[in-house]
């Protein structure tokens, strides 16, 4: 039987436009990933950059709220991007083409 965990990022994946979903522990550590975030070492490696950038924008947050990041990349060919989202004890990471 699949953890619920993994059926989660398993259902973020099927949504149109969605390359890769990785879901980390409150350390940055990766419970389940698939698709583009797995795809290579930099992926990957990016895990504890993520949830750094999570911790930090919910520093920003003046009213207490749960930021949502998005980073934007604009190549010639595809613009890509990746959402950020902590939700309950585990940081939501989304990469979209």
């Amino acid at each position: 039987m699949e953890h619920p965990v993994e059926q989660s990022v398993d259902n973020i994946l099927k949504q149109p436009g969605v390359a890769g979903v990785a879901c980390l522990d409150k350390n940055g550590f990766c419970c389940a990933a698939r698709g583009s975030v797995v795809a290579n070492a930099a992926g990957r490696e990016s895990f504890g950059l993520y949830k750094a950038i999570s911790r930090r924008a919910a520093k920003l947050s003046t009213n207490g709220g749960v930021p949502i990041i998005k980073i934007e990349v604009d190549s010639s060919t595809v613009v890509q991007s990746v959402t950020i989202k902590d939700h309950e004890d585990m940081t939501i990471v989304v990469h979209r083409t």
